[in-house]
């Protein structure tokens, strides 16, 4: 059975408090590699953060996603952790990273340069 990643671009603007979000749920596609970094998941590797769950302030369309039977090792990264977990998973014995990956970094990172709090909030599924 495979394992599959959910991702939420999440943004705020300093003055406001609340999270908005860039696209609704991603799916880049499966890189268990990567994964690992990220999550711990699928890899015995060391993830670039220790897991942190799913934030209780995350957008409301993440909320309204959040909670599936299967789903598991939920997590979020700024942008900088997104960015060193795609790179290490770059730089491994496995498959390169995909596109996908590299382009929603960069829609994290043009969010970031609109003067935005940006993360990603993942979770994997079974």
């Amino acid at each position: 059975m495979g394992c599959d990643i959910h991702c939420y671009v999440e943004f705020k603007k300093p003055k406001y408090d609340f999270w908005d979000f860039f696209g609704d749920r991603i799916n880049p596609g499966r890189h268990y590699n990567l994964f690992g970094h990220i999550a711990g998941v699928r890899r015995d590797t060391a993830p670039v953060v220790e897991r942190r769950g799913v934030p209780d302030d995350m957008s409301w369309s993440a909320k309204d996603d959040w909670g599936g039977p299967d789903w598991h090792s939920a997590t979020w990264l700024t942008v900088e952790e997104f960015e060193l977990a795609i790179k290490r998973a770059s730089g491994g014995d496995g498959p390169p990273v995909h596109d996908s990956y590299w382009a929603l970094l960069a829609a994290m990172k043009c969010l970031k340069d609109r003067g935005n709090e940006v993360r990603v909030v993942i979770w994997f599924d079974n």
